[in-house]
Order: C-alpha cells, then sequence, then structure tokens
C-alpha cells in the first residue's frame, strides 16, 4: 500500500494530482460550475499544505492516493509479465499480432458503444466521453500500455498509427481531452470501431455493428500528420487556463463540406482545413 500522505508535508505535485483529477470530475459531473471549478483548480495548483487542499474537495466525492505509486507499481507488474514471457520462448507482441487477437474475439469482450460522427454535428458526445467513469474503461487488448498524450506533435499521427495496428481502416473522427485520446471509424467489416486510449489504462476497442460508415471517412493513411502542438500553441492564450479542459476535434464538417481540425473549450472554438491547415473563421 502507498503511504499515507503527512498533514505537515508541502505537497508535490504528484501528490497534487489526485485533488485536480477529482476537481476535474466534479466539473463534468456538474457538481462544480466551470468558474468554480477554474478557481479551486488555481488554489489546488498554488497550495502549500495538505489541509488547504483537502479543503478544496470537502464536499466532493474524494479518496486520496497516491498516482506516482499506483504507476511505479502498474510498471512493474508490466514488466514481470514481460519477463515471464521472455523465459517460456514467448516473442515480444506485435502489433499484428493484437489486431488477429481483437478480430478473433479471444479474451475479454470489447464492450460494444456507440461512435463516430461529424465534426460540429454532435460535440456533445466528445463531453460524455470525457465524463465517463474509469470503470467503464477495461483492459480488452492484450498490449503493454500505449500512452497516447494530447498537444504534441506526435499525438494525431502515434493515435492512428495504433488504432490501425488494433483494426481501424477507415478513419472518421479524432478526439482528444484530458487525458484521453480516442480514434472513431471502421473496420474491415465495415463495423464501427472506436479505439481509446486513456492515460493510465490499456487503449480498448468498441465496435458497433448497428451502425454504418460514411463516405465521407478517409484511409489511415490519408491523413496527415498534424501537428496539433504547433497548433494548440497558437490559440492556448485565447482559451481557458485549464488546460485540462481544451478538447481536439478532427473529422469531416458538414456546414464546412471538408475536414477540420477544432481545438475548443466550450465557449471559444479555432479551427483549420485538414488539408493545408488553413484558419477558418467560425461563426
Amino acid at each position: 500500500m502507498a503511504e499515507k500522505k503527512k498533514d505537515d508535508w508541502r505537497p508535490s505535485r504528484d501528490e497534487r494530482a489526485p485533488y485536480i483529477s477529482a476537481l476535474n470530475e466534479a466539473l463534468a459531473d456538474e457538481r462544480l460550475s466551470v468558474d468554480e471549478h477554474d478557481e479551486r483548480i488555481a488554489s489546488a495548483e498554488a497550495a502549500t499544505s495538505f489541509t488547504t487542499l483537502d479543503g478544496l474537495v470537502a464536499d466532493l466525492p474524494f479518496e486520496w492516493h497516491d498516482e506516482k505509486f499506483e504507476r511505479t507499481q502498474t510498471t512493474d507488474r508490466r514488466r514481470f509479465v514481460l519477463g515471464i514471457g521472455a523465459l517460456v520462448g514467448i516473442t515480444a507482441a506485435s502489433w499484428v499480432g493484437t489486431r488477429a487477437w481483437v478480430k478473433s474475439g479471444d479474451g475479454a469482450e470489447a464492450t460494444v458503444r456507440g461512435g463516430g460522427g461529424e465534426v460540429g454535428s454532435n460535440s456533445a458526445s466528445s463531453e460524455s466521453d470525457s465524463s465517463e467513469s474509469e470503470d467503464d474503461y477495461e483492459e480488452t487488448v492484450p498490449t503493454d500500455l500505449v500512452q497516447v498524450l494530447n498537444w504534441r506533435k506526435d499525438t494525431v499521427p502515434s493515435a492512428i498509427e495504433h488504432a490501425t495496428a488494433l483494426g481501424l481502416t477507415m478513419v472518421g473522427r479524432i478526439q482528444g481531452g484530458g487525458d484521453d485520446v480516442t480514434v472513431k471509424g471502421s473496420n474491415e467489416n465495415d463495423e464501427w470501431i472506436t479505439v481509446r486510449f486513456r492515460k493510465g489504462f490499456r487503449p480498448t476497442v468498441d465496435t458497433d455493428t448497428s451502425q454504418s460508415p460514411s463516405d465521407k471517412w478517409l484511409r489511415p493513411a490519408e491523413i496527415p500528420a498534424v501537428d496539433v502542438a504547433a497548433l494548440h500553441d497558437e490559440v492556448k492564450s485565447e482559451l481557458s487556463k485549464n488546460t485540462q479542459s481544451h478538447q481536439l476535434d478532427i473529422g469531416y464538417d458538414l456546414t464546412a463540406d471538408e475536414w477540420l481540425v477544432l481545438i475548443w473549450d466550450g465557449p471559444d472554438s479555432f479551427a483549420w482545413t485538414l488539408d493545408g491547415l488553413k484558419r477558418v473563421k467560425r461563426d
């Protein structure tokens, strides 16, 4: 077990993380208004004692835990499993092997959920995805943890590469926010497929046989290597100071009749064409 926090210590960055996560979840659950959330986040980042941090979540569901310790434990367990595999002569699992596992249906089943859509036509679904509880993310893919992080130069290429290896053949939408990145589209059987990457979890693959792909979707190779870090830096000063509220949305926009890259935080949004990354004026 993680050592219990000491109230007389000054909290470290990692020790603040559970409090900030609880505040973000409270915003998603509408327990806090945006203004209350931003104010508490600022206070959490400036807090010099656990007493202050505890006061910020006193009226919210919260249980303190050491995220850094838990990440270390997860890494140690993963290394142990890989070591055992090497001892019995099992070669390192490749992405191709992972794809075959997913297609064959062996092991844990992927949860069936809806997905997909066009940029600008269903932005509420992005908010719904980001508010799902940790229990909704099951470890359904037998691979090492694949970390796809938001606001990096390799965010889009990495997400597409891993999603393709997990069975995605057409891309319908790429979304990101907080610690989540989601790629939606279809597989070779023309089933809707949603590949989710979330910090601290293995990627998940969900399919929905009741939906049909769109002729507006693109093949993975047709999606340019968009540097969303550069775009984010371009508009970051005009967005909320809380970067956890910043959202990435790449998909086909019905109004513009083309693929767009959107970065938004609720009240403010900015868009670029996927082809050429030309800035698009939004009403």
